[in-house]
């Protein structure tokens, strides 16, 4: 996978933040002040959030890498490089 593609799928997890909060906020009952599109457009929006996202989930990942009993790491050899890269 090319880096470019990698960037592009990054991208495409802030776009999944907003989702992500808004079903969080209804699994919890919980709403908004305002409304459910206006706190995803905030969310959208807030380049500290989604920075924070994105290292949560690359920390996840290298937990799983590190962890998980079935990974291989000669089947998925650019897996670590892409990842000790980001650190």
């Amino acid at each position: 996978m090319s880096h470019e593609r990698q960037r592009e799928e990054f991208a495409d997890v802030n776009m999944a933040i907003p989702e992500a909060i808004r079903r969080a906020a209804q699994q919890v009952d919980s709403r908004p002040v305002t409304s459910f599109s206006e706190l995803s457009h905030d969310v959208a929006g807030s380049s500290q959030l989604q920075a924070a996202f994105q290292q949560e989930i690359s920390e996840a990942i290298r937990r799983r890498i590190a962890s998980d009993p079935d990974y291989n790491p000669s089947r998925f050899p650019n897996i670590e490089k892409f990842f000790d890269a980001k650190k």
